[in-house]
């Protein structure tokens, strides 16, 4: 079921591309477009509609080392905006006899020179809202490694525009949730393209 979900994001994609307008803004607990099976039966079938999502609070067990945030906050301000999300990764991994799961690959893209500054693979073993509550700390920890903090962060994911909020906040870091992600999105696209992803 997978691959065909993935065929028609990617045949809906160069739509989009021409015309941006196809999508309202993003927002959290806006509309979001859904592709569905078609309930007519049609072999093949697919149906676009827009839908509004529930709204409701999600609590993460969330831990951020101070020495990160102080550390970055003593950097001097750089005018760069990075772009920064979670994909999950169509590839099955895991130990023989045990149950294989999806990985999930953290990119973070510097928006002006398209710049990979960080490619980090995520386990979610311990569940996906575990996996999500370190991915804060994760992109802090790689903005102090290469010494850089940023202007601005630009996430398209709700969950990771929360839980960067206060950390951002912390360190003097804008951060901004937008709807399109172009440099994170090509990053994401030469990934799926390379050959080892699917060997």
């Amino acid at each position: 079921m997978l691959r065909p979900c993935l065929q028609q994001v990617m045949e809906f994609a160069p739509q989009l591309r021409k015309d941006p307008g196809r999508l309202p803004p993003a927002s959290p607990g806006g509309e979001v477009l859904v592709f569905a099976a078609d309930d007519q039966g049609t072999p093949g079938g697919w149906t676009k509609r827009m839908m509004r999502t529930p709204t409701h609070i999600k609590k993460y067990e969330m831990t951020m080392p101070m020495a990160v945030l102080n550390d970055l906050k003593a950097l001097p301000l750089s005018g760069l905006q990075i772009e920064t999300g979670v994909m999950m990764l169509p590839v099955p991994i895991g130990k023989k006899n045990t149950r294989r799961q999806l990985p999930f690959l953290m990119l973070m893209v510097d928006s002006a020179s398209q710049f990979i500054l960080e490619a980090k693979l995520l386990s979610s073993e311990q569940g996906i809202d575990a996996m999500r509550a370190l991915v804060p700390e994760h992109i802090l920890s790689a903005l102090l490694r290469h010494k850089v903090r940023p202007a601005e962060l630009h996430v398209s994911s709700p969950w990771l525009h929360m839980l960067l909020e206060a950390p951002c906040q912390t360190i003097g870091i804008q951060l901004d949730h937008c709807r399109r992600l172009p440099a994170l999105e090509d990053a994401q696209q030469e990934f799926m393209r390379a050959p080892f992803m699917f060997h």
